[in-house]
This record gives structure tokens, C-alpha cells and sequence, in this order.
């Protein structure tokens, strides 16, 4: 095993020797842990508790509001009908002439 696997095997179990038994700053110091991981987490929870939050008032009609919590400016298309000619005009193929049916399967 290298040194610097070794050290860092050595620096956890002290660290951990040291956090169970309550002196939590001495085992973080001997661990070489910063914030900085801690920090990252925190914006990542926060994003994602954002993001549901956003869904929720999405799902219920406040789009803009959904959207400033994600940190959209404004809303690029208008949500039209979900209709064939409504994809149709989405697509291009408006006024096209389009035949559709449903065929049973059986297994």
C-alpha cells in the first residue's frame, strides 16, 4: 500500500476514534475534512427542494411561478390544447391531411 493511502487510512481511523467519543471538531481536523463538500450538498439539496417545489406549483397552474423558483426568465412557447391539430401546428403539418385508427392486438 502507497503512503498516501496509508496516511489517509491512518487519518480516518484516528478521526473516527475521536468522533465516538464526542470530540467532533479534533476527528474532523484529523480527517482533513473541509466545508466544502458540505457546502456542495447544501446547494444540491437546496436545488433539488427547489425543483419539487417548482413541480408542485407547475402541476397546479402557477407556471411563472414555477419557473422563477428554477430561475427561468420567461416562458419560451405557450401551452396549447393537447390536440392532433395543435401537434400538427407545432410540427408544421398544419392543415395536412391525416388519417389515424386503432387496431385491437391480441396476444
Amino acid at each position: 500500500m502507497g503512503n498516501k493511502s496509508q496516511s489517509t487510512f491512518e487519518k480516518t481511523f484516528a478521526a473516527a476514534a475521536f468522533a465516538e467519543a464526542g470530540e467532533h471538531d479534533t476527528a474532523i481536523r484529523m480527517a482533513d475534512v473541509t466545508d466544502k463538500p458540505k457546502r456542495l450538498l447544501d446547494k444540491l439539496l437546496q436545488g433539488f427542494q427547489n425543483h419539487m417545489t417548482a413541480v408542485a406549483f407547475a402541476e397546479s397552474g402557477e407556471v411563472e411561478e414555477a419557473r422563477r423558483l428554477v430561475g427561468k426568465k420567461e416562458t419560451r412557447y405557450i401551452q396549447k390544447e393537447n390536440t392532433l391539430a395543435g401537434f400538427l401546428e407545432k410540427v408544421g403539418l398544419e392543415g395536412a391531411h391525416i388519417s389515424y385508427g386503432f387496431v385491437p392486438i391480441s396476444t
